[in-house]
């Protein structure tokens, strides 16, 4: 769906990955491990750990959840039909578009309550599968530069 938006739009697309993802996140898990002969002189002292780790079974959910916040702060909302597709309203100078500014514009269909408004500008688009993700913007390079 995004490339497909994005090729409608003369949007460049990214496909990445984002390495170490479930370090980024905290796991609310209680997990512990006691430390080996590998780690010398703490060989047999309990260690906590506090990041997710791969094969924990919430660290999907812990990295979405930061990842959720993120592109929030970028500007972006999640799909009504989608949740994993994620928009923001750019101005046709290629400016992010304002909550406000967006509000303003005339709607041009509601869906579910929600307005979608027509305008001048056109939409960016990031889609996440796990820690795979699904860039369209004319500039994605500042769009990863922010993730970093």
């Amino acid at each position: 769906m995004v490339i497909f938006l994005s090729e409608l739009n003369k949007l460049k697309v990214y496909q990445t990955d984002i390495g170490n993802a479930f370090l980024e996140a905290r796991t609310t898990e209680k997990v512990y491990v006691i430390a080996g002969g590998e780690f010398g002189s703490y060989k047999d002292h309990i260690f906590v750990i506090v990041g997710s780790l791969y094969g924990l079974k919430t660290s999907s959910k812990r990295f979405h959840e930061v990842l959720n916040d993120v592109l929030l702060e970028m500007g972006f909302f999640p799909c009504v039909a989608e949740p994993d597709i994620w928009m923001r309203a750019m101005n046709a100078d290629g400016t992010v578009m304002s909550t406000e500014d967006l509000k303003k514009e005339q709607p041009a269909y509601t869906y579910e309550g929600v307005n979608r408004p027509i305008f001048d500008g056109y939409y960016e688009y990031v889609a996440s599968y796990v820690d795979d993700l699904t860039i369209g913007s004319r500039d994605p390079d500042s769009i990863l530069d922010y993730l970093q």
